[in-house]
Parts: C-alpha cells; sequence; structure tokens
C-alpha cells in the first residue's frame, strides 16, 4: 500500500511518513584459519660411523722361557797324591850263636895197674888212679833263636798338579716377560646408523575475507537512518 501510494505521489507529502528501500552491502569478515605450508615428509638420513683414536697398551713381544747353558768351572789344584800305600813286611832274622868254650871229659878218670919192677927186681902190679883226660873244645851256643820281624814301611805320596770340576756343566731356564707398547688405536665409537628423520608439517595461518552475511535490502525511512 504504501508502495502504491508513493508510486501514485512520485514523492512521498511532507505530512507522511515514507520509506524507501535500499540495499545493504555484503557484510564481509577476515577469518584466519591453518594452513598446511610443508606437508609432513619423513627422510632416510645416513650418518657415518665415528672413529675415535684411543691409546692402548699392546703386546708387542710375548713371554717366553729359553735355556742358558754354563760351561763346568774346572781348577788346577796340587795335591799329594798316594804313589804307594803304607805296608807291613817281615824280616826273619837268623838266629844269633854264641862260641863257648868248655872243657869235657875225654876219658873219665878211672884205675889202671901198672906194672913195675922193685928194686929186688920183682914185678910188681901197682894199683894207680889216673886223672880223667879232659879237653876244652869251642861250641856255638844259641843266643837268641831266630825270629820274624815285622817291619812297617810307610806310605809314599807326590805332589801331582790335575784338574779337578769345581761346578759342573748346568742349564737354567730364565723367563723373559712380554714387552707391552702404549699405541694408538682407532676404534668405532659410533657404528654407522641409518635413521629416519620426521620433518613434521608447517602450518601457517591463512587469513582470507569470507562473506558473512550477504547484501539485502531494506527499508529505510526517508530522511532517517532507522530501518524497520
Amino acid at each position: 500500500m504504501i508502495a502504491a501510494g508513493a508510486a501514485q505521489a512520485g514523492g512521498c507529502a511532507s505530512s507522511a511518513e515514507c520509506y524507501t528501500k535500499v540495499r545493504q552491502p555484503d557484510v564481509y569478515a577476515t577469518v584466519a584459519r591453518p594452513v598446511v605450508v610443508s606437508p609432513a615428509s619423513s627422510q632416510l638420513v645416513q650418518e657415518p660411523a665415528i672413529v675415535a683414536t684411543r691409546h692402548v697398551r699392546v703386546e708387542v713381544a710375548p713371554g717366553r722361557v729359553h735355556a742358558v747353558h754354563q760351561p763346568a768351572v774346572y781348577s788346577t789344584v796340587t795335591q799329594q797324591v798316594l804313589v804307594a800305600p803304607a805296608r807291613v813286611t817281615y824280616v826273619t832274622t837268623p838266629a844269633v850263636f854264641q862260641t863257648v868254650h868248655e872243657t869235657v871229659i875225654v876219658k873219665p878218670a878211672g884205675v889202671a895197674w901198672q906194672r913195675a919192677h922193685d928194686h929186688h927186681g920183682r914185678e910188681t902190679l901197682c894199683k894207680v888212679h889216673t886223672p880223667a883226660v879232659t879237653q876244652t873244645v869251642a861250641r856255638q851256643v844259641m843266643v837268641a833263636p831266630p825270629s820274624r820281624v815285622a817291619q812297617t814301611i810307610p806310605a809314599v805320596y807326590q805332589q801331582q798338579t790335575r784338574h779337578v770340576l769345581v761346578q759342573p756343566a748346568a742349564t737354567r731356564h730364565v723367563y723373559e716377560p712380554p714387552v707391552h707398547q702404549v699405541v694408538a688405536q682407532n676404534y668405532v665409537a659410533r657404528p654407522a646408523v641409518n635413521r629416519v628423520v620426521h620433518t613434521p608439517a608447517v602450518l601457517g595461518v591463512e587469513h582470507r575475507r569470507v562473506l558473512v552475511q550477504p547484501g539485502r535490502y531494506r527499508w529505510q525511512r526517508t530522511g532517517d537512518d532507522h530501518e524497520w
């Protein structure tokens, strides 16, 4: 009815309340939303082995046992050597005789008849005692009988020089300890590894102007900003 009246009048009378149809602009707003700047990714990274140097004590030569031969030791000595031992011999001594003179009766005393003539010429027999006839004779008398006498013959010694063994030959075993040396040695502190490096997605904020409310028509009182 208002529109019809406005159209008929071609405007609004000063005493009439008139409204004009106007279009309101679109309402926009700026909104922020996350956007993927760079997507998440996975990468195989090969990390080389880490080689370090350390000083270690190593055996240069092992311990061993070797034989040491010691020759015999001789010395020259002078000593008395028994050439002939003491011995006992027996000597037989002859008997000891002595010459003894003794008187022996050669003819014993006796009685003999001795013929004689007296002064008358008569033959007479006279009994005459005859003395013993003696004779001095010499004879050997044993003073000491034969005997067997022991005689000790002392030992016979002689000075001789000879070599004597002072110390016999011997073999002794000597242990030589191992020989060590400090050397620099490389070792793998960490072996080579392959690891996957995950890179997260990079997110950004995108600000976009979006239409919140599209423009619409409204009735606005003429000469007034109020609407209805």
